[in-house]
């Protein structure tokens, strides 16, 4: 099962398609701003096969498709981000949970480039601070 997230500049949110081994769509969501016009040119172009969505979105300069290789959990995130003691694993969790996909992959790949970077003498955030601040995108 492959797994990819579509996301663009001409709407708010993401799109999530997984397709089976054999290539073929098997799920859809819809976690976009589309607005209904954006939305009735989807449903009447939904791509059946991976290849389709990739030309599909080659077409598009403002799509850009991620493939997610796995779902992360929160507690994966939370295992992994080794600076827990101080930090609120509830405020992390309902800041994780407002998050999409694409964004906490993001999140939870680019903990060790955050830690590898940090000055010496730098403290760790907090990681609810880390996930508030985003800063994987700076």
């Amino acid at each position: 099962m492959k797994t990819l997230v579509l996301t663009s500049s001409n709407f708010e949110g993401e799109l999530e398609f997984r397709y089976g081994s054999d290539g073929y769509l098997c799920f859809f969501e819809n976690r976009s701003g589309m607005d209904r016009l954006q939305q009735a040119w989807l449903l009447k172009r939904i791509p059946p096969t991976i290849d389709d969505l990739k030309a599909m979105v080659k077409q598009s300069k403002a799509s850009k498709l991620t493939e997610i290789k796995r779902d992360i959990s929160f507690e994966m995130f939370w295992d992994r981000y080794d600076h827990k003691s101080l930090s609120s694993k509830k405020k992390a969790q309902t800041r994780w949970n407002q998050m999409s996909k694409v964004q906490q992959a993001k999140a939870y790949y680019y903990i060790q480039t955050y830690f590898n970077r940090l000055p010496g003498g730098v403290a760790k955030k907090y990681a609810e601070t880390y996930l508030n601040s985003e800063i994987w995108n700076n």
